[in-house]
């Protein structure tokens, strides 16, 4: 028999938050992106591209030093698969750096190679690092990120980020931030789109935690959203998107088999389809190993660990 997945929950405009805008406004909180850490960025590209995405040219990271304005080096690089809503990054050591963030990298490897940064996006990344504060969460110190692209009239840009960055350690299910986009224009370049495999947008991150309530009150302070229980799972509904946490035998209730290798674990990803029909053919012709939904609808389908880097990937409309 075919391999098949419960799924998380229905990934439908009626029943996610989801509304139709890259950036929030207001108090709204987006779901914005995730990272996979990588030891082998040139291994981790060829998967992605397998797997339809458009990925954006190697960068190194830099933080603008508020006093001199010169670009300090972070210690990592990326590159980004964008998304018509949302995007996900590939993240690496830059070869030869010995930086917190770079030996943070190599710590979250030495427990599984998949996804560890689970972003936000926010109007206002300042109110909330003075909100954070005040609440007393580990922090570091505001950054302001910027990386050097090409526009897409081909003439030199940069992309710029105000980043929340709470310590390393500060959240046990990962590596948290809040930020906000100053250069959307720059960041989602249509030529960057995914196209080729139909996924529009990022709506869902499964987490497997020892304790879901206590992990959704935890981010539920993070995020200043509300959490709820939904059967044995908790769930935090943001503005768009939704964080979903359950136990290992809740995780194997979702998609039978998964065995996560170690706790906490970021499982799987929710992606928007504008065709699920064409997205399932488009991988079933990459080769690609999926698992149909265990109630029999056609409502959507799962890609495997191995060809999601160590990350389950739930597929729906």
């Amino acid at each position: 028999m075919a391999p098949s997945y419960r799924g998380g929950s229905d990934l439908s405009d009626d029943a996610m938050n989801f509304p139709d805008r890259q950036t929030p406004t207001g108090d709204e909180v987006f779901f914005d992106h995730v990272a996979w850490m990588t030891a082998d960025m040139d291994r981790a590209s060829a998967a992605f591209e397998r797997l339809g995405f458009v990925l954006t040219p190697y960068s190194e990271h830099g933080n603008r030093d508020p006093e001199t304005g010169e670009r300090q080096v972070q210690g990592s690089a990326n590159r980004l698969a964008m998304l018509e809503r949302g995007y996900i990054e590939l993240l690496c050591a830059v070869p030869g750096t010995d930086t917190p963030v770079s030996r943070n990298i190599a710590d979250n490897l030495a427990r599984y190679e998949g996804v560890h940064l689970v972003a936000c996006t926010v109007s206002d990344a300042d109110a909330d690092y003075a909100r954070l504060q005040r609440e007393g969460t580990p922090l570091y110190p505001m950054v302001h990120l910027r990386r050097d692209v090409e526009a897409a009239d081909g003439s030199d840009a940069e992309v710029a980020f105000s980043v929340v960055r709470p310590e390393f350690g500060a959240f046990p299910e990962g590596r948290m931030q809040v930020l906000t986009h100053h250069t959307p224009d720059h960041m989602w370049q249509d030529r960057y789109i995914a196209r080729a495999n139909g996924l529009t947008g990022l709506a869902q991150v499964l987490f497997c935690v020892e304790d879901p309530a206590a992990s959704a009150a935890r981010l539920s302070a993070l995020t200043r959203t509300a959490w709820r229980e939904d059967g044995e799972d908790a769930v935090i509904d943001l503005t768009r998107g939704r964080m979903r946490f359950t136990t290992e035998a809740g995780l194997d209730r979702i998609i039978p088999g998964a065995v996560a290798p170690s706790l906490p674990f970021v499982a799987a990803l929710g992606f928007r389809s504008r065709d699920v029909t064409a997205s399932r053919a488009f991988f079933a012709d990459q080769g690609v190993t999926m698992m149909g939904r265990s109630d029999g609808t056609d409502g959507g389908f799962a890609i495997g660990a191995q060809d999601g880097l160590g990350c389950y990937l739930m597929i729906g409309d």
